[in-house]
């Protein structure tokens, strides 16, 4: 063994990896080089106030509610998502306690496992050296893995798609890979509902456009969309047989359909999605545009340019013909992309030159995995503004008092409270005269969440002088926002500007 990792270090007598056993080193080198790369300080910052903080949230009332069939957010039944990710987060959740790591760790063990599919498809498609290549193309890029250290859904989704894109590989030898199909497409849809079938629709076009008509029909093949949609209806048919048309509206059902992917009445042009992929697709979008060209030289019809140009085909005209595109939709395709960045590099590299531009790659992650772990560079963009606050609630208020929100964002204080301190919202105010209303109707302590912006209301009111300052944190940004966590005092009398306090 430790003749063979010299060999790989130094460069000994590694020169033809399809001829030679030694590749097997190199991959194993990279991949746990890597392993920092996509674990390391994955918990450092607090959760976006976006999808990861609502993910986290609903994996949280998983726990809280103990029904681990219906999805919950701040205590009412929600279908914002398929369960598969809540599910898996919920498990990390109670066997290690809830954090931002175990937030974030089935989306980066999702990104890691890619990078071995990658690998596994370029090797088998184009050689030992391509599919090595490709999957150093997909680790280094940085659109790939930010998303892969997020508590989000799209690189789950890339992960579940390129498994399909796998067992169809694999299937043309091993009839079993049939029903890894299947589970990959039931597995995109748990995790992202319709918008996670992408290989659903990528297998049976590929399969017709490559002339495989028999394997489309052959049985196994049949009993693994069977498997798939049997999967998919144990967990649907008793949602829509209990909630209705609530859920078969619902983003987990036919909602994306509808509404095209409609986000407040905006519509993009087409051409949006490849100017995302132009934009956050580096370093390796020239590489891969030249993969793309070998590829039609060598004919359309080869089996490697067929698979690969159905799989992005597919994803990119379903998001073309969509009313909005989100750049991190376009992380289904980046996998593809980057064996496309493998069949370039395979080329530039030639097999004498290949032991020598493995070491310097090996060299390259090492200085990265060195930069990310061993110095304070931030890694990523910091999260919820209101987490250092939330945080604090439990050490505060009661957990029989209510906590009210005061304008702002109803949802981040919600996903907010919930994941990081356990709690509901209570209620959302939207004005000075509600919050008297509150104040007037409740007869013990009220508390409320309120940003500097949104408390020049409150002192401009005659309720200024009822307001007692609990937790103060921030400022956030160029903003300059700070929070506040205050305590509306109990209503004792008249209200007007000379009213007693005690």
């Amino acid at each position: 063994m430790i003749s063979k990792l010299h060999d790989y270090i130094f460069c000994g007598r590694v020169r033809d990896w399809d001829k030679t056993d030694s590749y097997r080193w190199a991959v194993f080198v990279v991949f746990l080089l890597l392993l920092p790369v996509f674990f390391g300080r994955l918990g450092e910052n607090t959760l976006l106030k976006t999808d990861e903080l609502l993910h986290a949230a609903m994996a949280t009332d998983i726990l809280r509610t103990g029904d681990w069939f219906t999805m919950h957010y701040n205590g009412e039944p929600t279908w914002l998502k398929p369960p598969l990710y809540f599910w898996i987060e919920a498990v990390f959740f109670r066997v290690f306690g809830q954090s931002e790591f175990w937030a974030r760790f089935p989306a980066a063990l999702a990104g890691y496992a890619t990078l071995f599919l990658v690998y596994a498809i370029g090797e088998k498609l184009y050689g030992r050296k391509t599919g090595f290549l490709s999957m150093v193309v997909l680790a280094t890029s940085f659109f790939f893995l930010k998303y892969s250290r997020r508590a989000m859904l799209d690189v789950p989704v890339a992960f579940a798609t390129t498994l399909g894109i796998y067992a169809l590989v694999r299937g043309e030898d091993d009839k079993r890979y049939d029903l890894l199909f299947g589970l990959a497409v039931a597995m995109g849809y748990y995790i992202k509902a319709v918008q996670g079938l992408y290989v659903a629709v990528i297998g049976p076009l590929y399969l017709i456009v490559s002339w495989q008509w028999k394997r489309l029909v052959r049985p196994t093949m049949l009993a693994a969309y069977a498997f798939a949609a049997a999967l998919i209806a144990a967990w649907v048919w008793p949602q829509i047989t209990t909630y209705g048309l609530t859920f078969i509206y619902s983003q987990s059902g036919i909602s994306p359909v509808i509404h095209r992917g409609a986000v407040q009445g905006l519509h993009m042009p087409f051409y949006v999605p490849l100017l995302i992929l132009s934009r956050v697709y580096w370093p390796w979008l020239p590489a891969s545009m030249v993969g793309i060209y070998f590829l039609f030289r060598k004919g359309i019809r080869e089996r490697g340019a067929l698979m690969i140009f159905t799989w992005t085909g597919i994803i990119l005209l379903s998001l073309m013909v969509s009313s909005s595109v989100f750049e991190r939709y376009m992380l289904t395709a980046i996998p593809a992309l980057s064996l496309c960045g493998g069949i370039a590099l395979s080329r530039w590299v030639k097999d004498d030159k290949f032991c020598e531009f493995s070491r310097v790659a090996t060299v390259v992650i090492i200085f990265f995995v060195l930069l990310g772990t061993c110095t304070p560079v931030p890694l990523d963009r910091k999260g919820h503004p209101q987490a250092d606050l939330v945080k604090t609630v439990n050490y505060i208020i009661p957990g029989d008092k209510p906590i009210l929100n005061y304008r702002g964002l109803d949802w981040a204080t919600m996903q907010g409270l919930n994941f990081y301190a356990d709690r509901y919202l209570d209620k959302q105010i939207n004005s000075v005269e509600d919050l008297k209303k509150e104040r007037m109707e409740r007869a013990g302590e009220l508390y409320c969440i309120v940003s500097s912006e949104d408390f020049i209301d409150i002192e401009k009111s005659n309720m200024k002088d009822q307001v007692r300052f609990m937790v103060r944190t921030g400022p956030y940004g160029r903003s300059r926002i700070q929070y506040f966590l205050v305590e509306i005092l109990p209503f004792t009398g008249p209200d007007n500007p000379h009213e007693t306090r005690t």
